[in-house]
């Protein structure tokens, strides 16, 4: 998939948040921004559960509060709450094809909360019961910390299939954090590719009445589930490229042809504001300042047009024409974001 295509699809819905004086406006638009790492080059991949969470344990100021034994009918839920939420988190991100599989078989793991990686054998199973496969992912830990700076005590929730089960109830402020362990296997060479540890932290704060997570759920009895899917989602938004909203500088001008093409540009009509910018650049002999500014407001233009090659030439012509390190500044942002583009190509193909 080209990647200027979503930068150019992004085009039209840029937002002017604010403007300077007459000499500078203050535009936004919005930057997609390669995934924090790049998913391996598979097309269709398994995942399953194959943690074990023995019990949920508890750091607090009250030695005697600790506990963990009273707990451990909860983390049977716990795994299949993070894959899900990491499938949720991947179903937009279409070069990536998910399936769930059966859970494997639990293997004893001592003190450690990871399992061995599966055997050439297994994995010879699961590749010939799911030819289609080209990988598989496997949650292969999930281990809890929770921290308060208060009491904890039992409470009993039904669950729907009718069955209670112990809870923990806080007295106060406190936190989860969820460290889970990860490896993805190649099933045509039965081999591990990658393990990778990832952790998330979910406070919940008391606002005299209820608590509350970081994005104003209450959620005192099941904050433990609110903390198993907030980390699957985190761990897949590792490999989601995202916008992130960046401002950028315009000379608006002072001519009726300059002020119209800042117009456009506000309006995020940038291919009409470029033609103009253009237009006048070849219409009229301007110092090396204003030649300068010109430049400077295509390059924008052309970077949120996706091409941003042609834009850091025109920012570092400006800088050649002035000297000035406004533009220079930009060349080399532009230059960060070429290697970005290269990157998010390689995201979105996976070649």
């Amino acid at each position: 998939m080209n990647v200027n295509g979503f930068i150019k699809a992004a085009a039209g819905m840029m937002i002017v948040l604010s403007t300077a004086c007459a000499v500078k406006k203050t535009v936004v638009v919005d930057i997609l921004k390669p995934a924090r790492e790049t998913f391996p080059s598979y097309t269709h991949v398994a995942i399953t559960d194959r943690s074990k969470l023995d019990s949920l344990s508890f750091n607090t100021v009250y030695p005697s509060n600790l506990l963990t034994s009273r707990f451990r009918a909860i983390p049977n839920f716990l795994g299949s709450d993070v894959l899900s939420s990491f499938y949720d988190g991947m179903e937009n991100f279409q070069r990536v094809r998910l399936s769930e599989i059966n859970p494997l078989p639990i293997v004893p793991r001592g003190k450690d909360y990871k399992a061995p990686a599966l055997d050439t054998l297994t994995l010879k199973r699961i590749a010939s019961e799911n030819p289609s496969l080209d990988a598989l992912l496997t949650l292969d830990g999930l281990k809890y910390e929770i921290y308060t700076d208060g009491n904890v005590y039992r409470d009993q929730l039904l669950l729907s299939s009718g069955k209670a089960i112990d809870i923990p109830i806080f007295s106060s402020e406190y936190s989860y954090k969820v460290l889970t362990f990860w490896r993805l296997y190649d099933l045509k060479t039965r081999s591990v590719v990658m393990e990778r540890a990832f952790s998330e932290e979910l406070p919940f704060y008391y606002d005299g009445y209820s608590m509350y997570d970081n994005k104003g759920y209450g959620n005192n009895e099941q904050g433990w589930q609110r903390a198993a899917a907030y980390t699957g989602l985190r761990f897949a938004a590792t490999y989601i490229p995202s916008w992130e909203a960046q401002e950028r500088y315009l000379f608006p001008g002072d001519t009726q042809q300059l002020l119209e093409a800042s117009d456009d540009a506000e309006l995020g009509r940038w291919l009409d504001a470029a033609e103009k910018w253009e237009l006048y650049k070849n219409q009229h002999r301007l110092s090396k300042g204003n030649k300068a500014k010109v430049n400077y407001n295509l390059a924008v233009a052309y970077e949120v047009l996706g091409k941003v090659t042609y834009a850091r030439e025109l920012c570092e012509e400006s800088y050649a024409l002035t000297n000035k390190k406004f533009y220079l500044d930009y060349a080399r942002k532009l230059k960060i974001r070429e290697a970005d583009i290269e990157l998010l190509d390689k995201q979105f193909t996976g070649q």
